[in-house]
């Protein structure tokens, strides 16, 4: 009789166990979408922010020099990308390289 109600025991101990990890991952994953929803939306304020930057600080055939520069450079998306971060690791971004001069054969729009 002792053997058995150890076991029974132990069954309710391990069942107790697997119920509060089981919790522990909907809780995780409740906050997992959070975290990513949050980023989604910060990212998306962000590029938004950056390309009204651009807008106000270049001229249009700058930006049609600059879009044409990233399409053109295998660097370019992760370049933008590292300039998306949050303006708290700001101080750890490297500086932007300066911009070539125009080509004198360059068409303009």
């Amino acid at each position: 009789a002792r053997k058995a109600e150890a076991a029974r025991v132990a069954r309710l101990r391990h069942k107790q166990f697997v119920q509060e990890r089981q919790n522990e991952v909907a809780e995780l994953q409740r906050e997992e979408a959070q975290l990513t929803a949050e980023v989604e939306a910060s990212s998306g304020a962000a590029l938004e922010e950056v390309q009204q930057e651009l807008r106000r600080a270049l001229t249009p055939s700058q930006l049609q020099t600059l879009a044409s520069w990233l399409c053109e450079s295998p660097d370019g998306a992760p370049l933008v990308e590292t300039y998306l971060q949050e303006a708290a690791q700001a101080s750890s971004r490297p500086p932007l390289p300066p911009l070539p001069p125009p080509s004198p054969h360059a068409s303009v729009s």
